[in-house]
């Protein structure tokens, strides 16, 4: 089942081979589904003859996000209406939650009535958008105050979500005991056994927390390491749906290996794949593009991420070539790395212990989606693609609803971050990569091939600077200036890349 823009019903003939028949008490149901499309009436028709109320369908279908498998899933057993406000509760909890977190400037975790009033613009886009339910009638500043007044009910001037969504449900007629504490995730599990929850933060907090700009992570546990993680995919609410459940045991040990299985190079190691994870999302999350993507889109992004670079031996593509590297050999001389990085991924998951299959109780239609978009997010991170996202950004006057192109891009983003990290990252980062430049010169020169020019004297500090302001002027700035343009939420990665520049040119001209 799909959503067309003529807000009507698209039955693919395989959804009535997974609908018990007998569900349904008139003949003429059979005809209505028999049709490439059904209007909203008719779909109301269809959940009415179900059992429903009529008020009580109506408000389903207008709710409805229109996947298949919720709407399967609730036709096959759905019957009252508590469970119906819960199953719309299921339908809007994720956009609504994704909006609040985006439009919290502060990362504070709650919001002020200024960052409602953008998360309510922004919601209020998707309802037309995506046909989700509208949970205000307008936009007018006495109307968001109101509602932002009835919503906080400890009257401290901040909205948490907790407090946000209970009041969404209660304007879209919800009618949930208002006496019992309701929290999103309660409020929204799915009514099927099977059902996984979504996966629960680790125990042990990070130190900072996974929605701050700056985490140190030098000096994470591994118990730290992992809660990085599992709080982005909680954060992006993966693990929840019945096609794609996520064991964290599976999940915690694929994790432990693929550390295992980065080298200690002083800039391509297990230090560099967390601030990928963590700036990717970052930027996902101040874009606001995480409503574009589904569950299974996010997580091959986040798993991508910690994968995008196992066993680099710190060296670059043209090095590969040029010595005639086993990968350069393997892969045909195409981006030799990142081949090497997804193939391994998948055979440390694949090839391992069962218990650390991440993927063994997936469909085979489930794993191919996620695989898919695994291969391409880290293929799109051979630099030799750059120049085409850079082109496309900048035609842009908004970012496309185009899960591809995101998560390629928003990946390659979190790749080449570290000029946007606070100084402190920066400057660690900037120093490692520097160091692996002057290794692979020193390599080049031993065996006798052409010496990448742009990585010569990185051990000077004046001519590292230099190196750094080149980086930042005609790499970054190309690619992330539109975005920031498209994306205001982003303001203190563009903060942190300006202070940056501006710190690497008083050291080039105070050594000059």
């Amino acid at each position: 089942v799909t959503q067309s823009r003529a807000n009507t019903f698209i039955w693919r003939p395989l959804c009535l081979g997974q609908l018990p028949l007998a569900m349904f008490r008139k003949a003429e149901l059979l005809s209505i589904l028999g049709e490439t499309t059904i209007s909203v009436s008719e779909a109301s028709r269809v959940l009415q003859d179900c059992g429903l109320q009529e008020d009580v369908a109506n408000r389903v279908i207008g709710g409805f996000t229109f996947q298949a498998d919720q709407l399967i899933a609730y036709l096959c057993g759905v019957n009252e209406e508590e469970d119906c406000i819960a199953q719309l509760a299921l339908m809007v909890r994720a956009p609504l939650q994704r909006v609040f977190s985006a439009c919290d400037q502060d990362g504070s975790g709650d919001a002020s009535i200024e960052e409602l009033r953008v998360a309510l613009a922004r919601y209020s886009k998707l309802v037309d958008e995506w046909g989700l339910p509208k949970i205000i009638e307008d936009l007018e500043e006495e109307t968001i105050v109101q509602f932002f007044k009835d919503a906080d009910v400890n009257g401290d001037a901040r909205l948490t979500f907790d407090e946000f969504f209970k009041h969404v449900l209660t304007q879209l007629g919800s009618s949930m005991d208002k006496d019992a504490p309701v929290s999103p995730m309660s409020a929204c599990a799915p009514s099927s056994s099977k059902a996984s929850p979504a996966i629960p933060l680790d125990s042990e907090p990070i130190g900072t927390q996974v929605n701050d700009w700056y985490v140190d992570y030098w000096k994470l546990t591994e118990a730290q390491e992992f809660s990085l993680l599992t709080q982005i995919l909680s954060e992006w609410s993966c693990g929840q749906s019945d096609e794609m459940t996520i064991d964290q045991n599976a999940l915690k040990l694929l994790f432990g290996e693929v550390k295992k299985a980065y080298n200690d190079n002083p800039y391509h190691n297990w230090q560099h794949a967390l601030g990928c994870l963590h700036y990717t999302f970052k930027f996902v999350q101040g874009s606001g593009v995480a409503h574009f993507l589904n569950d299974k889109d996010l997580f091959a992004l986040g798993l991508s991420a910690v994968c995008h670079d196992i066993g680099h031996r710190g060296f670059n593509n043209a090095f590969e070539v040029l010595s005639r590297s086993e990968l350069a050999l393997r892969y045909n001389d195409k981006s030799p790395l990142e081949n090497h990085h997804c193939a391994r991924a998948f055979e440390i998951a694949l090839h391992g212990p069962e218990e650390r299959n991440i993927f063994r109780n997936w469909d085979s239609a489930t794993f191919a989606y996620v695989r898919h978009k695994m291969i391409c997010a880290i293929l799109a991170t051979d630099m030799a693609h750059h120049n085409d996202k850079v082109k496309k950004i900048s035609s842009m006057s908004q970012l496309p609803d185009d899960n591809v192109f995101l998560i390629e891009f928003f990946l390659h983003a979190g790749d080449i971050s570290n000029v946007l990290m606070p100084e402190a990252n920066a400057k660690l980062f900037g120093a490692a990569i520097n160091a692996e430049f002057t290794a692979q010169v020193t390599a080049e020169r031993n065996l006798g091939v052409p010496v990448s020019a742009f990585m010569v004297g990185m051990d000077d500090p004046v001519k590292a600077a230099k190196g750094q302001i080149g980086f930042i002027d005609f790499v970054i700035s190309p690619m992330f200036v539109p975005l920031f343009g498209l994306c205001p939420e982003l303001e203190e990665a563009k903060s942190n890349l300006s202070q940056n520049r501006a710190r690497e040119v008083i050291i080039a001209e105070a050594c000059a």
